[in-house]
């Protein structure tokens, strides 16, 4: 668990998470944002090799479907991962978030890890032969931070129309010159109408 404000503050607000329960062991430390973010790298550390699929709902056909995925990995430090939404998220209405999809109640994803360079094809196959098993049963919608090598159009798919428009707009205002763009970009205004009319 995270506290972002006055640390002074921390103990006291988050002391009532666990007053019905207490944890089996805990430890508290300042951490500078940089710090907090570099907490999961020894999972993921630099240098190894990463694929990552996801989806955004979980039926028990896709239960079963998992299993068969998992029983399919073919290497021991791969994943396959499922993450909890609901609670605070679904609190903050779908169209007045950046964040599309706010419904579904799990995020399901297949995360591919490995070190030889030889093994790079069957590796990077697994997640999306995969994730094409279970896309049927999805909702179609995706976290855009797990999107890797997605085709053209992909972003504003999962965005839907509208929320990209806004968030160009946003994208205009804050970055004109598309600066920051080494992400699941999103273009300034000028630059989405462009690559709209090419597509089309």
């Amino acid at each position: 668990m995270a506290w972002f404000g006055d640390p002074g503050q921390g103990p006291s607000h988050t002391a009532p998470l666990f007053a019905d329960v207490r944890p089996a062991g805990e430890l508290t430390r300042l951490l500078s944002y940089a710090e907090l973010q570099a907490l999961g790298d020894h999972g993921e550390p630099h240098g190894n090799r990463y694929c990552t699929k996801s989806l955004d709902e979980l039926s028990p056909k896709e239960a079963q479907e998992f299993e068969a995925i998992a029983r399919d990995m073919p290497s021991r430090l791969s994943s396959v991962d499922f993450e909890y939404l609901r609670g605070a998220i679904t609190d903050i209405p779908d169209e007045d978030s950046a964040f599309p999809s706010r419904e579904a109640p799990y995020i399901c994803t297949v995360s591919s890890q490995w070190t030889d360079p030889l093994h790079d094809a069957e590796n990077a196959d697994w997640p999306r032969r995969s994730i094409e098993r279970l896309t049927p049963l999805s909702t179609g919608g995706a976290y855009v931070n797990y999107l890797r090598d997605e085709h053209e159009g992909r972003v504003r798919e999962v965005y839907g129309a509208a929320r990209h428009a806004r968030l160009a707009a946003v994208k205009s205002t804050y970055d004109p010159g598309n600066v920051l763009h080494s992400n699941q970009n999103i273009p300034p205004t000028a630059d989405e109408q462009h690559n709209r009319s090419k597509e089309s």
